[in-house]
């Protein structure tokens, strides 16, 4: 049943300025609802029953019970969104100075051992100098003038070290972690100019170790030195760093995926600067929304949103960053019918008939926007469920509005329209996957099993499935393959 449920503009102000008196018993009390709207919200809530299992009594979805609060930034390895690296408070290492390249260069071509060690979970890696074939250069830092051992140009018997190292990754001693550095495996200076000046913000990762991919030999080699190295500016100023130089090498199989070392690590060379931000203060939670445009949809895609909020009491301000518009409804946060903040335009696309960031329709980058709470009456409020989400739709009997159900409050509990998770590294599906598992009844594009303990989180939410717990639903019961990544 593909029922869509109504309620004017006029009518969602004013049901939501009156959240707190809100009775969601689904009953036939229920004001302004008509008694279509009601009958859609009950099948829904009947569906969701089904799917998940009888809903604990005041479960507040997140909303009430936050949860453990994550860092600064919550997310895990890299996080490649360099126009927010400075907003959510990091300083972006400079630039690598000429004088600084030559020394750190001379270093690893002088260097077989580390002299340091680093050890950061949050960090940049820059990249510093890239190159050498069969490790003879004419320019030791002119990329574009390489001799081989032979003189002659272009010769087949030698690899360009370069161009067959890539997929660097940090990772942890005892390989608990192994991160890929994103958008990193440029060679030259020209390339790093538009990737953020060849630098990559890591979170939550490990330097104890690294390596890089081959492609001569399709293998990863973990042959590398860690030198902390000290150079003086023209200008007569000192500066140290540390760094992480690599030594091309190839044991493959067949001769031609063979390369032997020269001990020298200078083949590719990066810098690690730890990162620590501002603002220790920012927790980010990310909020899933249905539109009801199909009762029996459980994707919790339609809008999905992260947000975090600053200001001070009576002035609270929600800091948002919309990622994903599944649904093909128009679907607004926090202003009625006011394009500016309607989710599938924000994301760059002129009609709402087309998703976005859910794996079909169109990819776009989050978009951030700020609105103040007290636009709402909420100006005292830090709760993400004190955002309304409005959705409409245009048919015989003109523009529609409805208002996604607040949660807090509520004295029985019903299908939740919106779920909160307090973290932004929760992935949302790709368009059908459903979330839960053990139902049969689903068929064609639909795919369960995003999250396979959603059921018991749904039945017990301070239980072992609940945020708090020891086996969080969010972390817990994945099938990767259904959930969307950016």
């Amino acid at each position: 049943m593909n029922i869509k449920h109504y309620l004017s503009a006029a009518a969602a102000l004013a049901m939501f300025a009156a959240c707190s008196e809100y009775d969601p018993g689904l009953s036939n009390e229920v004001q302004p609802y008509t008694d279509k709207e009601i009958a859609v919200l009950e099948e829904y809530s009947q569906n969701f029953t089904e799917r998940f299992g009888a809903i604990a009594a005041g479960h507040t979805w997140g909303f009430g019970d936050q949860g453990t609060a994550s860092e600064a930034l919550s997310t895990r390895g890299s996080y490649p969104n360099g126009n927010m690296w400075e907003h959510d408070g990091y300083d972006i290492p400079a630039d690598i100075t000429d004088a600084e390249r030559k020394a750190v260069v001379e270093a690893f071509r002088t260097h077989t051992e580390s002299d340091t060690q680093p050890d950061y979970s949050t960090f940049f890696v820059q990249q510093v100098y890239k190159g050498g074939v069969q490790y003879n250069l004419i320019d030791d830092l002119n990329e574009s003038n390489y001799k081989y051992p032979d003189n002659t140009p272009n010769n087949p018997n030698y690899y360009l070290s370069s161009n067959h190292m890539d997929h660097l990754h940090c990772c942890s001693s005892d390989a608990t972690i192994h991160d890929h550095i994103f958008d990193f495996n440029y060679g030259n200076s020209d390339d790093w100019g538009t990737h953020y000046g060849g630098r990559m913000l890591m979170v939550e990762s490990s330097t104890r170790d690294f390596y890089y991919h081959n492609s001569v030999s399709n293998e990863d080699r973990h042959e590398y030195i860690c030198l902390t190295v000290e150079w003086t500016e023209p200008d007569g100023s000192k500066h140290s760093g540390c760094y992480v130089g690599f030594d091309f090498y190839a044991t493959g199989e067949n001769p031609n995926q063979q390369v032997e070392r020269d001990w020298k690590f200078d083949d590719w060379i990066v810098k690690i600067v730890p990162a620590n931000p501002h603002n220790p203060e920012i927790n980010w939670h990310r909020v899933m929304c249905e539109d009801l445009g199909n009762t029996y949809d459980f994707d919790f895609n339609d809008l999905v949103f992260d947000v975090y909020f600053t200001g001070e009491q009576n002035d609270y301000i929600a800091n948002i960053r919309v990622q994903a518009a599944g649904g093909t409804l128009p679907i607004y946060l926090g202003l009625d019918q006011n394009d500016n903040f309607e989710a599938h335009k924000l994301l760059g696309q002129e009609t709402t008939s087309v998703p976005v960031n859910v794996g079909h329709g169109a990819s776009a980058p989050y978009k951030f926007i700020q609105i103040s709470m007290a636009t709402f009456g909420k100006g005292n409020s830090t709760n993400p469920d004190d955002i309304p989400i409005y959705v409409t739709k245009t048919s015989a009997e003109g523009t529609k509005t409805t208002i996604l159900l607040p949660t807090i409050g509520s004295t029985t509990s019903v299908a939740p329209q919106k779920i909160c998770i307090p973290d932004n590294t929760t992935k949302w599906t790709k368009e059908h996957g459903q979330f839960g598992s053990g139902i049969s009844s689903y068929s064609g594009s639909y795919k369960e099993g995003a999250y396979s303990y959603f059921n018991q989180w749904v039945q017990n939410p301070s239980g072992e499935y609940g945020f708090t717990g020891s086996t969080p639903w969010n972390k817990n019961g994945i099938d990767d393959s259904i959930l969307f990544n950016k």
